[in-house]
């Protein structure tokens, strides 16, 4: 399995690679009737792929899937989520995938 670091840093892996892996275990575990059971850590990673790869609306989208999955008692994780869904600038890999390769955004 590649890590986060390792795709953001990647010229060869597209930039999709991640986000399809984590979508594709969704599919998985919805099949298998599983879709409750971890699906919070593929969200989050889905938004942070799209954090890095700088796009706020796709980044805007997924992070409010995982902010709707985190319990009511979790007040200092939606505060900070909807910081990020304000700013998107602020996450604190935002555009780490294209300034790693060289790219502007």
């Amino acid at each position: 399995m590649v890590s986060f670091e390792a795709w953001c840093a990647s010229e060869e892996l597209s930039d999709d690679y991640m986000i399809r892996m984590h979508q594709r275990a969704l599919e998985l575990r919805e099949a298998a009737g599983l879709q409750l059971f971890e699906s919070r850590k593929h969200i989050d990673a889905i938004a942070m792929c799209y954090g890095a790869l700088g796009d706020v609306a796709m980044f805007r989208y997924w992070t409010k899937k995982a902010r709707s999955l985190r319990a009511p008692s979790y007040v200092g994780g939606c505060v900070v989520l909807d910081q990020w869904m304000m700013d998107p600038r602020r996450f604190p890999v935002w555009g780490w995938r294209n300034s790693r390769r060289g790219d502007v955004l």
